[in-house]
């Protein structure tokens, strides 16, 4: 239990308190974080408050907090407090400040939103007291040692193969070539977004039933959202229109309705690709085991809630290779209803990028983490930046409408 000290929460000042985030941030990441680099950069962004937090009679912040407006939703993160401060209950003041700001800034507010890794205990205890819950969680597809083998096939290619095939092991190239081939009615399906409608529909799908357990409609901001790099993309955002208009933003829509206008052999041909595929899940399950990662608690191994349909976010980014120096590399944000469907997707985005070396995947509570993701994957109790977890937990809290409040939007930020 926190110790009982005299603290205060206040606005964050860039000139007067940003060595102290310095000091916040030496020890998070194994050295790495990179907070104090970013976080002037993030503050211009509309509607974003940071606060800190400091014990009576000390000289400097000790505790850091960051918030954006999303929707009808408030993204909390950069949670982060000095190693002698913790203990002393700054963060749950910090996350109990958040919230009562927010709910006064905006009444139209309804959620809590914020991510977390599963080895950050603390914080996963501190959500629980404060009334939050894990909605769901993500998958971080290949671990760290795989990205860094995929990196170094890269600098020896001459031309652009997808590097990242050849570096899986065994163990998780197998399974995923066998669901691929066993879903190769879907991979002709893919085409790229064009419209918000057609992102919103297939969308809307996969996070239907999330979205009726939580009595939401599947466009609150706490569905609409694509996973990367622990922190979640609006999908009526700035960054994801930018991607959609370069071509990145990539829709698998489910198969036609049997009779339909577009032919019903397409539907049964996609409920016989979803049919063989299910089976090579369960004859590697059986095999391989669920391991760490096999069943999160929120994945489901009911083949019904099973829907051949996905959606994709393509990102470029940055990746220091073995001999130091930056290589462009692609990440994939994905939301897959089926293994079927996410096999297609990692090829497809391979496909598009062959240098496209990272996946965050939502599985939409649809299915359990197939074994071409579970025999790729690090570690569930790894820290960021000293490994790749296996996933991250996307957090939140369900906030009751405030008396007469009115349902406005609240401003967007773009990250």
């Amino acid at each position: 239990m926190p110790q009982s000290v005299r603290a205060r929460a206040r606005p964050y000042d860039p000139a007067a308190d940003h060595p102290a985030v310095v000091d916040m941030c030496k020890d998070v990441y194994g050295g790495t974080d990179p907070l104090p680099q970013y976080l002037a950069a993030q503050m211009a962004e509309p509607g974003t408050r940071v606060w800190v937090a400091q014990r009576e009679g000390r000289a400097a912040p000790e505790s850091l907090i960051c918030c954006q407006p999303r929707g009808d939703a408030l993204w909390v993160w950069g949670a982060r407090t000095l190693a002698a401060a913790r203990g002393y209950g700054l963060g749950a003041l910090l996350l109990a400040h958040t919230e009562a700001h927010g709910r006064q800034e905006y009444p139209a507010l309804r959620w809590l939103l914020s991510t977390t890794i599963l080895a950050n205990t603390a914080m996963l205890c501190l959500f629980e007291r404060q009334g939050w819950r894990t909605l769901c969680e993500v998958d971080i597809f290949p671990r760290l040692e795989v990205v860094q083998a995929a990196t170094r096939l890269l600098e020896q290619q001459q031309e652009q193969q997808p590097a990242l095939l050849a570096a899986l092991p065994p163990a998780a190239a197998a399974p995923l070539q066998a669901v691929a081939a066993a879903a190769a009615d879907l991979h002709p399906r893919w085409r790229a977004c064009t419209s918000a409608s057609e992102l919103a529909g297939v969308h809307s799908l996969l996070r239907r039933h999330r979205a009726a357990t939580a009595g939401c409609p599947s466009s609150s901001a706490a569905f609409s959202w694509a996973p990367v790099d622990f922190k979640l993309l609006p999908l009526d955002g700035e960054d994801v229109e930018q991607a959609a208009a370069e071509g990145n933003v990539w829709v698998l829509p489910p198969p036609p309705e049997k009779g339909s206008a577009a032919g019903s052999s397409t539907g049964a041909a996609g409920a016989r690709a979803g049919q063989s595929v299910r089976g090579v899940h369960s004859a590697h399950s059986n095999n391989g085991g669920s391991g760490s990662g096999g069943s999160s608690g929120s994945g489901s191994g009911n083949a019904d809630l099973q829907v051949d349909a996905a959606f994709m976010v393509l990102r470029r980014s940055k990746w220091l290779s073995a001999s130091d120096r930056q290589q462009e590399v692609w990440l994939a944000a994905v939301a897959a209803g089926s293994e079927a469907a996410l096999a297609s997707s990692v090829l497809q985005a391979l496909k598009l990028h062959p240098r496209c070396l990272e996946f965050f995947i939502d599985r939409c509570d649809r299915f359990e983490a197939p074994a071409f993701v579970r025999e790729a994957a690090g570690k569930p109790d790894t820290l960021a930046g000293l490994g790749t977890p296996s996933r991250y937990m996307f957090c939140a809290k369900r906030l009751p409408p405030a008396e007469g409040a009115a349902a406005v939007a609240l401003p967007h930020s773009r990250v």
